[in-house]
């Protein structure tokens, strides 16, 4: 299913890690609370997004602000583009 996502959300999809780089997950902590972070690669992203992203960079993202979208049978998952902590160079 080919997704555009609008409102300065990005597609993305995860990257498959090998399981000796699941134990290097990225952790960031503020107080409280703790940010889990993974690596995805961008699929597309809405037309009025500020970040400058390509399609297929890969990127950093804050876990609890990615969004699953359930749709004939496909799951596809979405963030805005707040969500976007760095880009892997």
């Amino acid at each position: 299913m080919k997704l555009k996502p609008h409102n300065k959300y990005i597609c993305i999809k995860p990257i498959q890690q090998k399981e000796e780089e699941q134990e290097n997950k990225f952790f960031l902590s503020s107080d409280m609370v703790t940010y889990q972070h993974y690596v995805y690669e961008v699929i597309n992203k809405s037309d009025d997004c500020t970040v400058k992203l390509n399609i297929g960079d890969k990127v950093i993202v804050l876990q609890n602000l990615v969004e699953e979208v359930k749709f004939n049978g496909e799951v596809l998952n979405v963030c805005p583009e707040s969500g976007i902590v760095a880009t892997i160079l």
